[in-house]
C-alpha cells in the first residue's frame, strides 16, 4: 500500500552539490512537484519518474523546487490512476498542473511554440532537407537558454539531449534506459 502524499519525504530537486538526486527513482511510479514556497504544482505518474522529473524541471524551472515520489514495483495503469486520484483527493484544491495549466507541464519541449512567427514560417516553408537543420538550430538555441537557467539555479549535473529529437524541434532528455516514455491517460 502506498502512503498518503504528505507522509512521503519532501526532497529538493537540486542538492547542495548541484546534482539532481533522482537516480533511485528510475522506474515506474508516481510523484508530486512543489514550487519554491512548497505549494503543490502537479501530481503525475510515469514509467520513469527520474526522467519525467528532469523533463518537468526543464519545462518549468521556476516551479520545480521540491518533490515527493513513490516507486511502484508492479503497477498497472489503473493502479497508478487510482493512486493519482487518491493523492488529488487529499488536496483542498486541484494543483495547477492537473487543472487549467496542465499543458504547461507536458514533458516534451517543442521549441516551435517559442519561435517568432517569421522564423516558424521560414521553417515550415523550408525544403525537406533544410527544415530539420533549421529546427535543430532553434532547438540548440533553446537548449543553451534552458541550461543557463538551470546553471543559475545551481544545477551542475550534465544533462544530455537526444540529438535526433532536435531535428524535430524537440528538447528531450536522453536516457540510457531503453524504455522511457511517459504514460499518458
Amino acid at each position: 500500500m502506498t502512503p498518503a502524499l504528505n507522509e512521503l519525504p519532501l526532497q529538493p530537486f537540486v542538492d547542495a552539490e548541484g546534482q539532481l538526486p533522482l537516480a533511485e527513482l528510475e522506474g515506474i511510479g508516481i510523484y508530486a512537484i512543489y514550487d519554491r514556497d512548497r505549494q503543490l504544482q502537479l501530481i503525475h505518474y510515469s514509467r520513469n519518474v527520474s526522467l519525467s522529473l528532469q523533463q518537468h524541471l526543464l519545462r518549468q524551472p521556476d516551479r520545480c523546487y521540491w518533490f515527493r515520489a513513490q516507486r511502484c514495483d508492479r503497477p498497472d495503469r489503473q493502479q497508478l490512476e487510482a493512486l493519482q486520484q487518491a493523492w488529488l483527493a487529499e488536496q483542498l484544491q486541484v494543483p495547477p498542473g492537473n487543472g487549467d495549466q496542465a499543458a504547461d507541464w507536458e514533458p516534451r519541449l517543442d521549441v516551435r511554440q517559442w519561435l517568432p512567427e517569421s522564423e516558424l514560417t521560414a521553417i515550415l516553408t523550408a525544403s525537406d532537407f533544410e527544415q530539420p537543420q533549421l529546427l535543430k538550430a532553434a532547438a540548440r538555441r533553446w537548449e543553451t537558454e534552458l541550461l543557463a537557467q538551470l546553471t543559475a539555479r545551481g544545477v551542475r549535473q550534465s544533462l544530455r539531449f537526444d540529438p535526433k529529437q532536435k531535428e524535430l524541434g524537440r528538447l528531450t532528455l536522453k536516457s540510457d534506459r531503453p524504455t522511457v516514455s511517459v504514460i499518458t491517460p
